[in-house]
């Protein structure tokens, strides 16, 4: 969401605070009812929206690296163990169906590497008795499948996340003028009904109404990035971690962030797909943030 739709959301809070807070009167005028039980009905779809819009697939990535990697461990454990076993008991088929190097583990690809891990299941299940004094039981057994199927179920884990995300985002884009729509070609007309009435709650409402500019207002936070030599570095995103807003740099190297709430947020500042600096900030706050990037070592970003 950008600025202006997050003052649209604001907007919408408030306005349904005030119509809660007076139901029993604005309810008075039948039609009020059903045409705010469908602005509810909306905004709440909103958020469960905004709240699809947030998943990280990042963090989701970062699991699915830490069961790859056990899987690979274990695979490769189990396959040096029946590979010994089979050369020590003369079961050559075995040892040569068995032998898997660490770099072709290592370099399969995710349903490949399933692959090769229930082999290596198979063979065990097989050979079970003859590989008790390598440590390999049931209970070993029992935990390398499920190693398996943890990994199995995060293949496509990030993939789906940032499907879902998108997904979200297009029906943000739709659900906000509906809402909009809603408000002034039905539930405006509904509170003038009350101007002559309640003159009070009619104020109230249309103060609740609207929508607070942010073109004016200071940013929140802002900031500048620069190479180790002070060169400013143009085209650099800035992104909140744990939302969706980012900044790109300018040719001077600025960035901003408008109406945030006080508090610290998390920056990340990456290029493409290639994380830069990571550095946690304060909001609402005077002093510029300074990042210098290029003495980090950088991490690949999915």
């Amino acid at each position: 969401m950008n600025d202006y739709e997050c003052a649209k959301l604001d907007m919408f809070d408030v306005l349904q605070k005030i119509c809660r807070i007076n139901y029993a009167t604005f309810g008075m005028y039948a039609p009020f009812v059903s045409v705010f039980a469908d602005f509810e009905s909306k905004l709440t779809e909103l958020k469960v929206q905004l709240g699809k819009q947030l998943l990280n697939s990042t963090g989701i990535t970062l699991d699915k690296r830490k069961a790859r990697k056990l899987l690979e461990t274990d695979s490769e454990l189990l396959n040096s163990v029946l590979v010994t076993f089979a050369r020590l008991s003369g079961l050559n088929g075995l040892a040569t169906g068995a032998k898997y190097s660490h770099s072709a583990i290592v370099a399969a690809a995710d349903r490949e590497l399933v692959g090769i891990s229930h082999l290596l299941l198979m063979e065990a299940n097989a050979n079970l008795a003859g590989l008790a004094p390598y440590m390999i039981n049931d209970g070993w057994i029992e935990a390398f499948e499920e190693k398996i199927n943890r990994f199995l179920s995060y293949i496509d884990a990030p993939a789906n996340a940032r499907a879902e995300t998108v997904k979200a985002g297009q029906q943000i884009k739709l659900l906000m003028p509906e809402i909009m729509d809603l408000l002034r070609n039905y539930l405006d007309p509904i509170m003038y009904h009350f101007k002559a009435t309640n003159s009070t709650l009619f104020a109230n409402y249309k103060s609740s109404r609207k929508i607070i500019a942010v073109s004016s207002q200071t940013p929140a936070l802002k900031g500048t990035v620069s190479d180790s030599n002070g060169n400013p570095q143009k085209g650099i995103i800035v992104r909140l971690q744990g939302t969706t807003r980012k900044s790109i740099t300018t040719a001077k190297g600025n960035f901003k962030f408008m109406r945030l709430k006080a508090g610290k947020y998390s920056l990340i500042i990456y290029d493409q797909k290639t994380e830069l600096a990571k550095l946690v900030v304060s909001s609402p706050s005077k002093e510029m943030v300074e990042v210098v990037v290029g003495e980090l070592e950088s991490t690949p970003l999915d």
